[in-house]
């Protein structure tokens, strides 16, 4: 997602996110905003860049499990998020994102662009499913 319409689809998600979960407080929904602005988008664009154009120098290598790293931290901050912790499937979610993020940093350590590109379309199927249920309202972010 890039600019205004991944603030409009944050946005988006956030309003989802309070009208399936009545519990969620503003600080709460500003914490998701601020993780996918800061951290998720940049993150997963990058992953997502290299798999159109593969790093080659090991400093590129590094910064993408960097930016694996980051995914891993966002899941951990999502996880932690007060009003989302009684809810079973949210924290499904973030923890899956965590694992895929996991996986997608060590093939950047090892350098390995398939097994990067497979992390990278776990990480999308975890987005996709979060998205489809708390940001979509049940449609699928393919549609």
């Amino acid at each position: 997602m890039r600019g205004s319409a991944a603030t409009a689809a944050i946005a988006g998600a956030m309003i989802a996110m309070v009208s399936s979960t009545a519990a969620m407080v503003e600080s709460d929904v500003s914490k998701v905003q601020s993780l996918h602005a800061q951290l998720i988008t940049p993150a997963s664009d990058a992953l997502f860049q290299a798999e159109s154009k593969p790093p080659e120098a090991s400093d590129e290598w590094a910064s993408i499990a960097a930016k694996a790293r980051d995914l891993v931290r966002a899941a951990k901050e999502l996880q932690s998020i007060e009003s989302a912790k009684g809810q079973t499937q949210w924290l499904q979610f973030a923890h899956a994102l965590g694992e895929v993020a996991k996986q997608a940093s060590r093939a950047a350590e090892a350098k390995n662009q398939d097994a990067l590109v497979s992390a990278n379309g776990d990480i999308v199927s975890v987005c996709e499913d979060c998205h489809t249920i708390y940001r979509d309202g049940g449609r699928s972010m393919k549609e």
